[in-house]
């Protein structure tokens, strides 16, 4: 399985370095500046999960500071665990939720959604909310983020 993860890892890397486009100017000025400080650690981050969550449309000032992802040990061993680090000023309760769904729908049809078991989102040196069952839930693009809310625990 860890294999399957680095490889997929490596995939999406290669691939991602294929689509980079020369002119980020664009891009640098549609994002908006961070409104934390975001220290966390990268040396654990897994590169595929991090480049699909850092893919969500996320409220103005949140950004993502990294994910990671580990084998579950739980009932399902074949799915992983993924926490994602974002980062902001006080993010909690229905917008740390909807930050959730917004990273939940970008995650679904990723490298990575079919084997997703559990998805933490948590903000650095604050709250954190789960799903535990990442699978059962309709990650519907069209639906608007408060509407997946009941799907997260604190």
């Amino acid at each position: 399985m860890k294999r399957t993860v680095t490889a997929l890892a490596l995939g999406a890397t290669l691939l991602l370095a294929g689509c980079s486009s020369e002119d980020t100017s664009s891009a640098a000025e549609a994002s908006a500046a961070p409104t934390a400080t975001c220290p966390g650690d990268a040396s654990a981050d897994d590169p595929t999960a991090t480049v699909i969550a850092k893919s969500a449309t996320l409220p103005s000032g949140v950004t993502v500071d990294g994910a990671v992802t580990k084998l579950n040990s739980g009932q399902t061993p074949s799915t992983v665990d993924l926490t994602v680090r974002v980062c902001a000023s006080d993010l909690d309760g229905d917008a740390l939720k909807d930050t959730a769904s917004a990273i939940a729908v970008t995650a679904k049809p990723s490298l990575l959604g079919s084997m997703i078991g559990v998805l933490t989102v948590t903000e650095v040196g604050g709250d954190s909310v789960h799903t535990t069952n990442f699978q059962a839930e309709n990650w519907d693009p069209a639906q608007p983020a408060d509407s997946h809310r009941a799907a997260w625990a604190s």
